[in-house]
């Protein structure tokens, strides 16, 4: 039988292919990839992996003469705690040496300051001596007035009461009855001798002292009454006891000294950071918000 050259090469072409068969080759087959291993779902977290986290700010408003930034490290130093301990930024807004009647006025008629104080966190000042400068002056003079000399020791305490409570009452009544961590600070008898160092008896400096001693006692009773703390420069036994050590004091013997600084920060970091709703004192008159 005669066949095409061309059928005999397909012929040839299928018997290849079985012998291959027959011999146990095999064909190929296509690589298979196992199916994605999904991962758990991931614990949720505020933030991107790769964001930094937005703290959230506090406002700090620092009032008065001596606890302030330009003569002490007290503010810089507890911002830094509450940073630390609450995990927020604090913006430090620090204001002019004022005197308790400058911060009462100001809190009057400055609008700044009322905004300040409205939007604030936090609130610190210290409550100075100076109210007891002109009385005492007249004082050791003989001319304060009176049969015993002490009108106008007497009028300064009273002016010193008043302006206490016009203050807290002006922060509360900008404030609009929301929490704030309000701290203030008051001065030690330490403070007073260096203040009123001077030509005066023994007798003299223990009637200056009942004064001064009557005004701390109404204004850390009014403010234990409203939940406002209060932080004595320095802990006992340096407060009205003992002289505070050299090394809290700059050279001058009157201004915080860095390790001062840090003991006052630490004692308002000691009170924690409880906010509270402060309470007018009664009878006030609601200031103009």
């Amino acid at each position: 039988m005669s066949c095409r050259k061309g059928s005999l090469l397909v012929l040839g072409q299928w018997l290849a292919a079985w012998l291959a068969s027959a011999c146990g080759a095999t064909t190929p087959t296509p690589t298979v990839r196992p199916p994605e291993t999904v991962p758990p779902a991931a614990t949720a977290t505020p933030f991107p992996p790769t964001a930094s986290p937005t703290l959230e700010t506090w406002d700090y408003v620092v009032m008065g003469v001596f606890v302030r930034s330009a003569i002490s490290h007290v503010p810089s130093e507890y911002a830094d705690y509450i940073e630390r301990d609450q995990g927020v930024r604090i913006v430090l807004n620090e204001w002019e040496r004022w005197e308790a009647e400058d911060i009462l006025m100001n809190l009057r008629i400055n609008e700044d300051l009322r905004t300040a104080i409205r939007e604030a966190e936090v609130i610190t000042f210290d409550y100075s001596i100076d109210w007891v400068d002109i009385p005492e002056t007249l004082y050791r003079n003989g001319l304060c007035g009176g049969p015993d000399n002490q009108d106008c020791l007497r009028e300064g305490v009273q002016q010193a009461e008043q302006d206490w409570l016009g203050i807290i009452d002006l922060i509360i009544d900008l404030h609009t009855g929301s929490p704030v961590l309000l701290r203030t600070v008051l001065m030690g008898d330490w403070f007073y001798d260096w203040q009123y160092i001077g030509p005066m008896t023994a007798e003299q400096k223990q009637v200056l002292l009942s004064y001064y001693h009557e005004f701390q006692a109404f204004m850390e009773g009014d403010a234990a009454s409203r939940g406002i703390p209060v932080i004595r420069i320095f802990p006992e036994p340096y407060f009205n006891d003992e002289n505070p050590p050299a090394e809290y004091l700059q050279s001058d013997g009157i201004h915080l000294s860095e390790q001062g600084s840090i003991v006052v920060a630490e004692q308002l970091r000691g009170l924690g950071y409880q906010f509270a709703t402060i309470e007018r004192s009664s009878g006030a008159p609601t200031a103009t918000p």
